[in-house]
């Protein structure tokens, strides 16, 4: 068991101006079950309707139509123990591409 990771994001690409549901994998050491993440992100963009279920965490991204072509950075951030601040599952060489 690594820390804190995500093991795969998909879709791998969108199309700028669209909105779309993205599902990632937490890899590494998974928060309790019953920890529902504070955030998701790609790049600047925000998740909204973030659910989990089990290793999965689901979010509807809407992509600016002038969004830079490219990748951009994957995340999700659970709160973490009292007093210790988040605990943010990101790639080391994931990304998803707009």
């Amino acid at each position: 068991m690594g820390g804190p990771a995500l093991a795969s994001v998909t879709p791998a690409s969108a199309t700028r101006g669209s909105t779309v549901r993205v599902t990632f994998v937490l890899g590494g050491q998974a928060p309790p079950a019953n920890l529902q993440p504070a955030s998701a992100s790609l790049g600047a963009i925000a998740g909204t309707a973030i659910s989990r279920a089990g290793a999965q965490v689901s979010a509807t991204f809407t992509l600016p139509a002038n969004a830079t072509p490219g990748r951009v950075n994957a995340a999700v951030v659970f709160p973490g123990p009292p007093g210790m601040g988040t605990v943010t599952f990101s790639p080391t060489a994931l990304m998803a591409a707009l």
